[in-house]
């Protein structure tokens, strides 16, 4: 409970920094923020990738379990519906962070358009979000065990979140980094990875000790998932940066020096990070221990949120008209930034994007959203089967079930219910 406790507390003060930082960006705008015209996207937009990612890979660890058929992966399937609920609502509020008001969420809702891939990806984000809260009912209420069909479906839309997401970026021709078949996959990829990693950290957090190696079986599981998945990040990685490193064009020119010159040093920090976590999950000497497998997805959640940030970054600082000028190199056509001020720049061919104190505080709302979801789910199932056991204590009965095989315990995830089939 102690640790329940501190996850709410935690999340209650992240909510009020939040809170107050986002009204401060109300009374000055998004002009408050380290973004421009000529970086539009920047942290808030990072955080609606890295959190529906996460949902859609906790939500193929949830469907997963559950089409096993394993006592072992029952806490796992429960600790992975709770975090797709919680990231779910974590990346609309990181949406409606970036639109900058609530007047601008009004309208984008009562005047729709309906070409707009962000309208889409919102339709679908709430359809996902349907899906979440019914799967995680099915998980707190065992009289409401989640049918086959209701899991086939949270699967395929796992996967179909992940991909509309990814689209609203690849289909930006203007950004050659993102206008690729490959990476809507490679996005899938790495969502179901991240969300993989928060299942181990989050179910190993919140257990005791003496519970975490009764899951050994299940976060072998995942962590193959895990490894494989990041492989094909890197294999993908490695196909989309040969041909700048290869290609003689203008355009591969720049995108080349700003992905693997100016942000050198981020992108060598994500292949090490990625590759450095893959290495440990196909490792037997590290998964089976709990230590190694918390580093293990700490490394996950940095490299993933550094890939989220690097995106961006390397996108929109590769400035879409350049031209080759006899004598002087390449010339990019400057960019106005949308502020004019005394001591700034209002056109640029390059902004050195730096979230600002307001960025990291209005961060911490969907955070906060987060942690709070999760924390209370995990709250009301430690209380009911709290009042399950004391309920079994005072009808004299044993903590054991008819066949004296399954000690029945109740665990921080889950709460084993006594065999159906004896009367």
């Amino acid at each position: 409970m102690k640790k329940n406790s501190k996850l709410i507390w935690v999340g209650l003060l992240f909510g009020m920094v939040g809170l107050i930082a986002w009204l401060y960006q109300s009374l000055f705008g998004l002009a408050s923020t380290g973004m421009r015209n000529s970086f539009p996207w920047g942290l808030y937009i990072a955080c609606f990738e890295f959190y529906v990612g996460a949902a859609a890979g906790a939500m193929l660890v949830c469907s997963l379990a559950c089409l096993s058929g394993k006592k072992s992966f029952e806490p796992v399937a429960k600790i992975a519906s709770f975090i797709s609920l919680a990231c779910t609502v974590a990346a609309g509020i990181a949406i409606f962070m970036d639109l900058g008001s609530a007047q601008t969420m009004m309208r984008l809702l009562l005047s729709p358009n309906l070409g707009s891939p962000l309208l889409w990806d919102i339709l679908v984000l709430a359809v996902f979000l349907v899906v979440a809260v019914i799967m995680v009912l099915s998980m707190i209420r065992p009289q409401r065990e989640a049918k086959p069909a209701l899991i086939m479906f949270a699967l395929v839309m796992s996967a179909v979140l992940g991909l509309v997401t990814a689209l609203l970026f690849a289909t930006q021709k203007a950004q050659p980094l993102w206008n690729t078949l490959l990476f809507p996959l490679d996005a899938l990829l790495v969502g179901y990875a991240l969300g993989a990693a928060l299942v181990i950290l989050f179910a190993i957090g919140l257990s005791k000790k003496d519970r975490v190696a009764e899951q050994t079986s299940s976060f072998g599981f995942l962590a193959k998932i895990i490894a494989f998945c990041l492989i094909g990040h890197l294999g993908l990685t490695a196909i989309d940066a040969l041909p700048l490193l290869l290609g003689s064009s203008v355009e591969n020119q720049i995108q080349a020096e700003i992905l693997f010159g100016r942000y050198g040093g981020l992108f060598v920090l994500e292949v090490l990070l990625l590759a450095a976590a893959a290495a440990m999950f196909l490792s037997k000497r590290f998964n089976q221990y709990y230590k190694p497998l918390l580093l293990s997805g700490v490394l996950v959640v940095l490299g993933v949120f550094v890939n989220k940030i690097l995106m961006l970054m390397a996108a929109f600082n590769a400035i879409p008209l350049s031209l080759e000028v006899d004598g002087a190199g390449l010339w990019s056509m400057p960019v106005s930034t949308g502020v004019f001020a005394s001591g700034t720049d209002s056109f640029v061919t390059f902004w050195g994007y730096l979230p600002t104190l307001t960025e990291l505080g209005v961060s911490l709302l969907p955070l906060s959203a987060a942690l709070l979801i999760i924390a209370g789910l995990n709250n009301y199932l430690l209380k009911k089967g709290s009042e399950a056991g004391s309920e079994m204590e005072s009808e004299g009965k044993p903590r054991q079930d008819l066949d004296n095989k399954v000690v029945y315990r109740i665990p921080r995830l889950i709460r084993i219910p006594p065999n159906r089939d004896n009367p």
